[in-house]
C-alpha cells in the first residue's frame, strides 16, 4: 500500500528532479534509488542483492565511492601542522590507537 511522504529539499534539487525526472515519476524514481539502502521487512535479501547490485554498477561504484570518501573526508580531521597528510594516514594513527 502506498503512503504520502512530503520531503524538503533545496530548490536546486526540486528543479532537477522536475527538470531530468520528470513531475509526474519522482515518487519512483526516490523509490527505486531509496530502497536499496533500506531493511524492508518483507524482503531483507532481496534487498541486498539489490544494493550489491548498485554497487557492482559503474554508476553504483562512483556514487558508493563519492560517499565513502565525503564521509572519510567528513569524519577524519584536518592534520595537524608536520603530521603526516596521507589520506590513509588517519586510519592508520586511529588503527595503532585502537590496539
Amino acid at each position: 500500500m502506498a503512503k504520502k511522504l512530503t520531503i524538503t529539499v533545496s530548490a536546486e534539487v526540486y528543479a532537477a528532479l522536475h527538470q531530468q525526472v520528470g513531475p509526474g515519476r519522482i515518487a519512483a524514481f526516490i523509490e527505486r534509488h531509496v530502497a536499496p539502502h533500506l531493511r524492508l521487512p518483507d524482503d531483507l535479501e532481496g534487498a541486498y542483492q539489490a544494493y550489491a547490485a548498485w554497487l557492482d554498477s559503474v554508476e553504483g561504484g562512483a556514487e558508493a565511492a563519492e560517499l565513502d570518501d565525503w564521509l572519510a573526508g567528513d569524519l577524519a580531521p584536518e592534520p595537524e601542522p608536520g603530521e603526516d597528510r596521507r589520506p590513509d594516514a588517519w586510519y592508520d594513527k586511529m588503527g595503532a590507537a585502537g590496539r
